[in-house]
């Protein structure tokens, strides 16, 4: 299943939402776990001339910080990577016990578990069929709230 799976997965292009990363120097994001798959995402798009020019727009610089909350998650979800949504090609796939994978994430991972409490199993699954996919994927492109930014390899 795992090989015939990433025949026709691995290199295609995929859109996902909601990428956050876990620790300010990681470099993994990580996308949620949702309809069956969670993903590890390289952080490897430079965003500094976009996190320039919004400090610019907001007006912030060493001596002056945010002037409101909504300035302050822009800059802070800027700095920290985290993006609305990515673009990507799936490097490697990688196929899960979906009970032990989520029981066995350390503390900071848990912004992959969904809000409101643990994955639940298909009812009519038995126990070794319940899996969650876990892909790899090499960005191409990212969206942030207020910009854009793209990989140098990915063309416009």
């Amino acid at each position: 299943m795992i090989d015939e799976t990433a025949k026709r997965l691995v290199g295609k292009s995929i859109k996902e939402n909601r990428l956050l990363r876990l620790a300010p120097n990681s470099q993994t994001g990580v996308i949620p776990y949702m309809n069956g798959h969670y993903a590890n995402v390289a952080v490897t798009l430079s965003a500094e001339r976009e996190l320039a020019d919004l400090q610019v727009a907001l007006l912030i610089d060493e001596e002056h910080s945010a002037l409101s909350l909504a300035g302050m998650d822009a800059i802070s979800s800027a700095e920290m990577q985290d993006y609305l949504s990515i673009g990507g090609t799936i490097q490697r796939i990688h196929l899960e016990a979906l009970l032990t994978r989520f029981i066995a994430f350390p503390d900071p991972a848990i912004a992959l578990v969904p809000l409101g409490g643990l994955p639940q199993p298909t009812a009519n699954l038995t126990l070794l069929e319940q899996t969650c996919w876990r892909l790899d994927i090499v960005p191409q492109w990212a969206h942030h709230r207020y910009f854009t930014v793209r990989s140098t390899d990915s063309q416009p």
